[in-house]
């Protein structure tokens, strides 16, 4: 114990001979151990030797004795001390890297340690290599560093002094460049002549309005050389005009971001700011308008040393003029990101936001409860990415994010839960998505996906089928639509190559947008590729531009492939290919090629001109088609051309045309024995419908059995009238459920009026069909 005592004494009188240092080093044991009875005994023995004009070497041994008489009545006080005091002996020296939040001194500042403060971590002003000094307990503070351990304003770090860094970007600085703002030439007078005078410049604002980088941009126009010190929030600063008082010829600024934190009875007081403009310190400090506001009236401490300063306000709206200066920086991808793609929010606010929101929507992939909200976000990004970087309609959005990890979102909620995760503000500013000027529309903060795309080839693809989305998302804006077709043949043109996937997707954008040349380019590149299903599409626009021709064998690899509506255009192109051969065959004198014109056109519900074809035939000879004829005179309800048509086709043995002879006479109210005469007649040439318009004959006289005899030869024969017939008799006869099964059998066999009169059966309706033709 006595030489731990006598090491003790050394060290205390070591103390004494650096003016101030005694009592701030005792000031803090005195905090730690407030009222033990020998910490009180020490400070009556070290006041006692701070009243003497001179160092006493006799003070030593007088010192053992009293330190003794302190062990006594607290026996660890000497071993606590010790820790306290140490004796400053170069033989102990040892270069250390001091942990964060220890404070080094006494030597040369080898490398960083962590002192917290606004937006980063300031490295090096308190780190050294030297005796180290460890302080522990509640409300210690470390000892404030020499001027001479302070960073040179060229070495300091301005991301450490709180500066917000912005987007990372490769091979680029940390911090893009600055852009000058209104208020920098008033304000970088204010720091010269505060270097002259001393005194406190403070510059307010809003939050992220820039306070930290306009006042460092500022604190440049000072020489390199100068020596700058920002103490953590907390830092007893009471004992800093002291340690200025060594300064020698050194120019200093203290540096206090976000002054509000350091404020205080121990902090920067009236008074310590009083001493320091005697020192002709700078103290450049920030604030931003709510804290300057809270702190600046009244009769408060912070209301005094705020009273005498005209702070620097500086607004988060920039002015035309800043505006049209940051556009200057067009090769700045930051900046130029800042210029268009800040949306309503303004520069400082989207540079510094942005690190913040890309870091947690990146993290937000890694999170299986958030999963579902980064895909949300990340389907907006790439929407902005083709190009619809506006206001997103929610559903599009919806439809957009189910292309990422559909599979991936069990336990990661709704989309309604992730798009709340989403749009939720961060930091008081803005969300990851930020709502539109429409109800339930969306857009990305612009620096996520100014982030995503100044990855250049590092950035993740957009999903192919997000394009048509993109183009949904501006529905009704064509110059939008044809900005987001052209960044499509940007990106995907040039590795087009063969793949039938992209060429596919190349040709839908330009049809979308109505540019069908380009379209057919891209469809028949995927065809030659092997598509089948681009085949049908080049098919369909070449028939659309009237190249049916060509059009044909496109048509029929889609055709065989399956594809329904090429079959549908083939069976169209084909028709009317026939109809131009036809016609050039009938011009020439083929009746058999007029007669199929005839009936062609007849099927394209073209009567007209199809009876020219057909009276061209017959007058050829070709008598096949009289009955054609007559049933066309019979349907435009003349009769008696139609009887004219129909005696001259049975003169020729066509056996239909006696049923529909019947049938016009009929019609002219003739006779019912010739009628049936003639039913009969064509009924025993094997007419199919001739028994069927027997069987309404004999139902007419009430010969039930009869007419049931008919219609079931009728039906036999392939009449769906037949069974059609077979179905009202049994309805007529009660038999429900026998004429519900004859209705069936005929809409099976394509009578569509038996669907009808199934739901007027049940609905206990209907009446009997007439006659029909064959």
């Amino acid at each position: 114990m006595d030489g731990e005592i006598e090491s003790l004494a050394d060290a205390l009188l070591e103390a004494l001979a650096d003016d101030g240092r005694s009592d701030r080093l005792f000031g803090v044991y005195e905090e730690s151990r407030p009222g033990v009875a020998g910490a009180l005994r020490l400070r009556r023995i070290l006041n006692e030797m701070r009243a003497s004009e001179a160092v006493d070497p006799r003070w030593r041994r007088d010192l053992v004795r009293r330190l003794a008489e302190v062990a006594a009545v607290d026996p660890d006080a000497v071993s606590e001390l010790r820790t306290f005091f140490p004796r400053s002996d170069p033989a102990e020296t040892v270069p250390a890297q001091a942990p964060a939040g220890n404070a080094v001194i006494g030597g040369t500042a080898l490398g960083p340690v962590s002192n917290s403060v606004s937006g980063g971590t300031f490295l090096g002003p308190v780190q050294g290599a030297g005796t180290q000094y460890n302080y522990f307990g509640p409300g210690l503070h470390p000892p404030l560093p020499a001027v001479a351990h302070w960073p040179r304003l060229g070495d300091a770090d301005p991301v450490a002094l709180g500066v917000r860094r912005t987007r990372r970007l490769p091979d680029e600085p940390s911090l893009p460049p600055y852009v000058r703002r209104d208020c920098h030439a008033a304000l970088a007078r204010m720091l010269l002549d505060a270097l002259a005078t001393g005194g406190l410049v403070l510059v307010t604002g809003e939050p992220l309005s820039g306070k930290t980088r306009t006042t460092w941009a500022a604190v440049g126009h000072l020489s390199e050389t100068t020596r700058i010190y920002a103490p953590p929030p907390g830092t007893d600063l009471r004992g800093l005009p002291a340690v200025l008082r060594g300064r020698g010829d050194e120019s200093c600024v203290l540096w206090l971001d976000e002054l509000e934190r350091h404020l205080g009875e121990n902090g920067l007081t009236a008074a310590v700011l009083a001493e320091l403009v005697q020192q002709r310190t700078v103290v450049v400090a920030t604030m931003n308008d709510e804290a300057y506001d809270a702190h600046r009236f009244g009769a408060t401490a912070s209301a005094r040393v705020l009273s005498g300063v005209e702070p620097v306000e500086l607004s988060g709206d920039w002015s035309r003029t800043e505006l049209r200066r940051l556009k200057e920086y067009a090769d700045d991808l930051r900046l130029w990101g800042a210029s268009v793609g800040r949306g309503a929010r303004g520069v400082t606010e989207y540079l510094a936001i942005g690190p913040e929101l890309h870091d947690e929507w990146r993290r937000a992939g890694r999170t299986k409860a958030r999963r579902r909200g980064h895909h949300v976000v990340r389907a907006a990004i790439d929407l902005a990415r083709c190009g619809a970087d506006g206001a997103i309609p929610g559903e599009v959005l919806r439809r957009a994010h189910e292309l990422y990890g559909a599979g991936t979102w069990a336990g990661a909620g709704s989309f309604d839960d992730a798009l709340a995760w989403a749009a939720g503000v961060r930091h008081g500013v803005t969300g990851m998505l930020v709502r539109g000027p429409v109800r339930d529309t969306w857009s990305a903060f612009g620096s996520l996906t100014n982030d995503v795309e100044d990855q250049g080839q590092d950035a993740p693809p957009v999903p192919l089928e997000l394009w048509p989305w993109a183009l949904e998302a501006v529905r009704g804006d064509e110059r939008k639509r044809t900005e987001i077709v052209a960044r499509a043949h940007r990106s995907l043109g040039p590795s087009a190559d063969d793949d039938q996937d992209v060429l596919m997707m190349l040709g839908s954008l330009d049809l979308e947008t109505g540019d069908a040349e380009s379209a057919e380019s891209w469809y028949r590149r995927a065809a030659d590729a092997g598509s089948e299903q681009a085949a049908g599409v080049v098919g369909a626009l070449l028939v659309a531009r009237g190249a049916g021709t060509e059009a044909v064998p496109y048509l029929e690899t889609a055709a065989t492939a399956g594809d329904i509506a090429s079959q549908s255009i083939l069976a169209t192109v084909l028709s009317e290919r026939a109809a131009f051969w036809l016609t050039e065959a009938a011009e020439g004198g083929d009746a058999e090629a007029a007669s199929r014109l005839g009936h062609l056109l007849l099927g394209d519900e073209r009567p007209h001109e199809a009876m020219k074809w057909l009276r061209r035939a017959a007058d050829m000879g070709y008598e096949d088609v009289a009955i054609t004829i007559g049933n066309i005179f019979r349907d435009w309800r003349e009769p008696d051309e139609a009887e004219t048509w129909y005696r001259r086709a049975m003169a020729h043995g066509d056996t239909g045309a006696t049923n529909n002879l019947a049938l016009t006479l009929e019609d002219l109210g003739e006779p019912a024995e010739e009628i049936e005469r003639l039913f009969r007649a064509a009924a025993e040439a094997g007419e199919i419908s001739a028994p069927v318009n027997l069987g309404y004959s004999a139902k007419a006289r009430g010969e039930w059995d009869e007419a049931r005899r008919w219609f079931e030869e009728g039906h036999a024969r392939g009449a769906y009238s037949g069974a059609f017939a077979l179905g009202r008799l049994e309805w007529e006869q009660g038999n429900r459920a026998a004429a519900e099964e004859w209705f069936g059998k005929a809409l099976e066999m394509g009578n569509h009026a038996a669907e009808r009169a199934i739901a007027e059966l049940r609905s206990e309706g209907g009446e009997a069909a007439a006659n029909v033709e064959g």
